[in-house]
């Protein structure tokens, strides 16, 4: 069984676990009239322990593991901070059942209903408040009753009132502060991680603007080609790679548009990854597909199963041009005076998914005076003030508007950047690579 499975399956088994432990107990709490003996009590929170211990250990990224340990924390804090209203309701509506023991019940159901009510609202999980709604009107009384039926309610008994009111109002203290502390450690762990990272952030934004600098014709390439692309990031660390290099001598190019899933670090690191893989892979001077089918494998080893990389590239030669997909919008083919049309069927699955998976090489054809516009989904994902997304329609009418008036690719690649700009902010990173054919001479592909 491999790791990943592994991982599935523990995750599952802890979700399970979760689930029978809270029906387990709404059957004894509601239907079995009260707990009759500990042991009904404790199964049922036993197994939700183990199943969420379960559901934290197949939690693939450290990371990841230290958010659900801060998330823990938060509920705890609120746990214990909210808990302290269940010892004050018994001083005001059942100020002869105060003691030790019901107070500590009491602070277990005020904070159980806080949790609750948090867990709806901080993780956005609405369908729990129909659950919590129910369990705030239902499950103290049946609670309570099953303390009684186990003796918990008569626990020191023999304490003066004015003890048992004592002891009451003490542990009622003590959640309090029990949830300051809870918060206080809380609030350093989180501001720990925002310092660390504000300066990965930092760090991140320098490689950032070190590989995704713009790309243009390489120098003494003999094609009648022009060059240009940009990447510009959402954030401080994008995953968008732009990349324009010359193959083993002066009569072959390749461009490259690929788009990493997610954003920050992480899609910043893999996009390194795919960067150094291409450089090295290109000195064997490979077909698009070929290429492709390296880096997948490479990628397939390497990066997080949560993770993909889409990807365009074009070789073009002296004797024709090609391209390969994986996962990719097909870019646009544009001319002046004419509308942009696709460039290329769709095909491939994305990098990093499929170890065996296949690309195929397409036929370009790129006449003189026509245009390759390459681009990720950031530009086509943008949304404007209606709401709606510009779209590859949207896209489309854009890049036709610009290849009418510019004829340069750098000044069309910009152009195309301010007008996406102006349709609505970058919720996505947003890359354009334009290849421009110009001349009269060189067969057609």
């Amino acid at each position: 069984m491999t790791i990943a499975n592994s991982r599935l399956l523990a995750r599952r088994t802890g979700i399970a676990l979760i689930i029978i432990g809270a029906i387990s107990f709404v059957i004894v709490m509601f239907f079995l009239g009260g707990a009759t003996s500990s042991l009904r009590v404790v199964l049922p929170g036993v197994a939700a322990a183990l199943g969420l211990y379960l559901v934290q250990k197949s939690v693939p990224s450290r990371r990841r593991r230290e958010t659900l340990r801060d998330n823990a924390l938060a509920l705890l804090t609120v746990f214990f901070t909210f808990g302290t209203t269940g010892p004050l309701l018994m001083f005001v509506f059942a100020p002869d059942n105060t003691g030790p023991a019901p107070a500590v019940i009491s602070i277990f159901v005020s904070g159980s209903i806080a949790t609750l009510w948090a867990c709806a609202f901080i993780f956005r999980a609405f369908w729990l408040l129909p659950i919590t709604v129910a369990y705030q009107v239902f499950a103290p009384e049946q609670i309570f009753i099953a303390a009684d039926s186990l003796g918990l309610m008569q626990n020191f008994g023999d304490l003066s009132p004015r003890t048992r009111a004592g002891a009451t109002a003490a542990l009622a203290v003590l959640s309090l502060n029990a949830g300051y502390i809870i918060f206080v450690v809380y609030f350093r762990r989180v501001e720990r991680a925002s310092a660390r990272a504000k300066a990965e952030l930092a760090t991140a934004a320098a490689i950032h603007d070190t590989l995704t600098r713009p790309v243009r014709t390489p120098p003494g390439l003999a094609l009648p080609l022009a060059i240009h692309g940009e990447s510009h990031a959402s954030n401080d660390m994008g995953g968008d790679l732009v990349e324009c290099l010359g193959g083993r001598d002066l009569s072959t190019v390749y461009a490259i548009v690929a788009d990493v899933s997610g954003h920050g670090v992480r899609a910043g690191v893999v996009m390194g990854v795919v960067k150094g893989a291409l450089r090295e892979r290109l000195a064997d001077d490979p077909s698009p597909a070929e290429l492709f089918r390296a880096i997948n494998t490479t990628l397939c080893e390497l990066i997080d199963e949560d993770m993909f990389v889409t990807a365009a590239c074009v070789r073009f030669r002296s004797d024709g041009a090609e391209i390969a997909l994986a996962g990719h919008p097909p870019p646009f083919r544009a001319q002046p005076g004419a509308t942009p049309e696709p460039a290329c069927a769709e095909g491939g699955f994305p990098l990093g998914v499929v170890p065996e998976e296949t690309y195929e090489d397409q036929p370009l054809a790129l006449e003189p005076g026509q245009s390759i516009v390459m681009f990720t989904d950031g530009p086509i994902e943008t949304r404007g003030e209606d709401g709606r997304l510009l779209g590859l329609d949207g896209l489309g009418s854009i890049v036709g508007r610009v290849c009418d008036a510019e004829r340069e690719p750098e000044r069309a690649v910009r152009a195309i950047m301010s007008e996406v700009e102006r349709v609505g902010p970058a919720d996505d990173d947003r890359t354009v690579l334009i290849m421009t054919r110009s001349g009269a001479a060189g067969p057609d592909a």
